[in-house]
Formats: C-alpha cells, structure tokens, sequence
C-alpha cells in the first residue's frame, strides 16, 4: 500500500505537464517569490530605522553616534562577561547596585564602574567556590 505522499508524488508526475496544473504550480512560485521579495524590503527598512544599542541617530538622520550613557552600561556588561559571569549575574549585580534603566539620561554609570566590577568579581568567586564544592 502506497503512504499519503507517495500517492501526491504519482499524481503531480502524472500532471506535471497537464497545462493548468503547470499554470497553478506556476502562479504559486510567484507569489511565493513576491512574499520573499515583501518580507526582505520590510527587514531593510527596520534596520535603515533602527540603531543598535549604545548608538542613536543625529536630529537630522543623516549621522549615527556613539551614546556614552548607554556605551557605558554596555562596556560593563561586556567586562563582566569575559571576566565570566552568566547574563543573570550581571543583571543581579546592576539590580542590587540600584543602576536605573539605561535609557535614563544623565545617569553617569562610569562612576559606579570600579564597584560594580568588584561585585562581579565576588559574585565569579562565591560561583566558583560553591562548583568546587559540589565537586568534592
């Protein structure tokens, strides 16, 4: 007994050349290719509006820079990071530092750096302490 697609595999090479079911096939890969074609034009336009995170753009659009709050923030982040902290430490620690949304302007994050990194750096050697245990 032939399975389900088996059967849809005969039929289509049985009408392959039937002239509406070419037709039908045909029409299907255009609009297929048109979504295609609709879905990219839409994601070029998202990344011509939007800026990546630490970036804005000029009043005028034309230029994109650097912004040194969220730089900042970012710049920490990253440091935790390689020191090896999980996201979730680094969030705790910016929690429990009482860091404000990144958005916040104003908010001069570089003078809470030393602090913030020497929590990462408790945080990594209370991690790595209780792994140690667990191992033994």
């Amino acid at each position: 007994m032939k399975t389900e697609r088996e059967m849809i595999e005969e039929f289509m090479k049985e009408f392959e050349n039937h002239k509406p079911v070419r037709s039908i096939i045909k029409k299907s890969k255009e609009r297929t290719e048109q979504e295609r074609t609709r879905q990219t034009q839409k994601l070029k336009e998202a990344l011509q509006n939007n800026v990546p995170f630490g970036y804005y753009k000029t009043k005028d659009g034309d230029e994109i820079k650097v912004d040194p709050h969220q730089a900042e923030y970012l710049r920490i982040k990253a440091e935790l990071y390689v020191m090896g902290l999980h996201e979730h430490e680094i969030k705790a620690i910016y929690r429990e530092m009482s860091v404000p949304n990144v958005s916040t302007d104003g908010y001069d994050l570089s003078e809470h750096r030393e602090s913030i990194i020497e929590r990462g750096k408790q945080l990594l050697q209370e991690r790595l302490a209780e792994e140690e245990q667990a191992q033994e």
